[in-house]
């Protein structure tokens, strides 16, 4: 759809023949001029992209104490 926006087509063009409202094609335009990209992942700011890491270092080190707590105890039966 943006790809037709800027070789030409206009919105309003674009809106009737694939039904398609006219503010959601103006919004992937614009996040396509600023990002683009589609990709959710492309449109997050930088502090955004720290804080998705962040989470998942936390969710590791979670998994990876889990481990290490089960392991204690198995080596502690012994």
């Amino acid at each position: 759809m943006v790809e037709l926006y800027k070789a030409g087509k206009p919105v309003s063009f674009l809106s009737r023949e694939y039904q398609v409202e006219r503010q959601n094609i103006y919004v992937w335009i614009r996040l396509y001029d600023t990002s683009k990209s589609f990709k959710s992942v492309d449109s997050l700011t930088e502090e955004q992209k720290d804080f998705k890491k962040l989470q998942k270092e936390v969710e590791q080190l979670k998994l990876e104490n889990e481990i290490l707590k089960k392991a204690a105890l198995i080596l502690g039966r012994k």
